[in-house]
């Protein structure tokens, strides 16, 4: 189910408000994201990226960590409704809008303008950089797309991965370079091992409606806005499923995260460990609102903090300089 038509404003480029920074497939490509990772960095020192979806007043708002119930954004990047958002370690941010333009905006954000825009399929999707600095996009279709730097108005894939029926919607990359993705669909989890151009088909729990995707050490963690097995009834509700990997056909949750839960969508981890979620939640029944969880994860955690942003639509968030 695609959440919103694909609409985008015509000519909505960059304004910047900014209050000072603190089963069976086919792929055009064998080695995709198979160098080493930048090493982490200290989550003082790190941003949160926070994408917005609404239609026409879509935008990305910026906070310093930590966050906190009061934080307020340091920067503002209004964009036509963004889908899913990444950061690479060098600062360079990818947004992914809702009519399938990838706009790409380089650091420093004292002073951000978009540098490239161009297409990745109809529909937007979540993005992410691999451990080879490529990025990698979903657009709620058959494709997953890669894209090398530098970037371009004129960009296109330099290579892709391929699965009829699918709806691919969120991507991720282990530290050993194999891909996971998401069936928003068909509630399927693939995992690409390294090089592979067909995946391993982890079926999700019944119903469900799976979104972003993130990984921390050797577990994935997978937004699923499904309340109860009832898909697309009963909000507000979802969960986060919490995998081990490596992932195989036979692979279930490890745990599941509850608490707090209202129609997550976008995940993200700092270099501390805490994770963040987005919650959708209903307009005029239950907040939209940022969660976080402090380490240890289990399916007892429960929120450490919790920031509102109302009348936002919070797809996508991530986590970078």
């Amino acid at each position: 189910m695609l959440r919103y038509p694909a609409r985008r404003a015509a000519g909505a480029l960059l304004v910047v408000a900014l209050a000072g920074c603190g089963g069976g497939g086919s792929s055009s490509s064998t080695s995709i994201g198979s160098s080493p990772i930048d090493p982490p960095v200290s989550s003082s020192s790190q941003h949160l990226y926070v994408g917005d979806g609404v239609p026409g007043s879509g935008t990305i708002r910026i906070y310093a960590l930590p966050i906190a119930s009061s934080s307020t954004p340091v920067a503002t990047i209004p964009l036509a409704a963004v889908d899913g958002v990444a950061v690479s370690a060098q600062g360079v941010l990818a947004a992914s809008l809702l009519d399938g333009q990838i706009a790409i905006i380089p650091s420093p954000l004292t002073s951000p303008a978009i540098s490239a825009e161009f297409s990745n399929g109809a529909n937007g999707g979540q993005l992410a950089f691999l451990n080879n600095g490529e990025l990698a996009a979903a657009a709620q279709d058959a494709n997953l797309r890669f894209f090398a730097a530098p970037y371009a108005n004129a960009s296109t894939p330099n290579a892709s991965l391929s699965l009829p029926g699918a709806t691919f919607y969120g991507v991720a990359q282990d530290r050993s370079g194999d891909i996971i993705a998401d069936d928003q669909q068909n509630g399927n989890i693939y995992w690409y091992s390294s090089g592979a151009a067909t995946p391993t088909v982890v079926p999700g729990p019944p119903n469900a409606d799976l979104r972003s995707i993130v990984v921390q050490g050797s577990q994935a963690f997978i937004a699923n806005v499904t309340q109860a097995n009832n898909k697309y009834q009963s909000f507000p509700g979802g969960d986060v499923l919490v995998y081990n990997l490596p992932l195989s056909a036979a692979s279930v949750p490890a745990y599941t995260i509850g608490n707090g839960m209202d129609i997550p969508e976008g995940l993200a981890f700092d270099a501390a460990g805490n994770l963040y979620v987005t919650n959708l939640g209903v307009p005029g029944t239950s907040p939209e609102q940022i969660n976080v969880y402090a380490p240890p994860l289990s399916a007892t955690s429960t929120p450490a903090a919790q920031l509102a942003i109302p009348q936002a639509g919070l797809f996508s968030i991530a986590v970078g300089p």
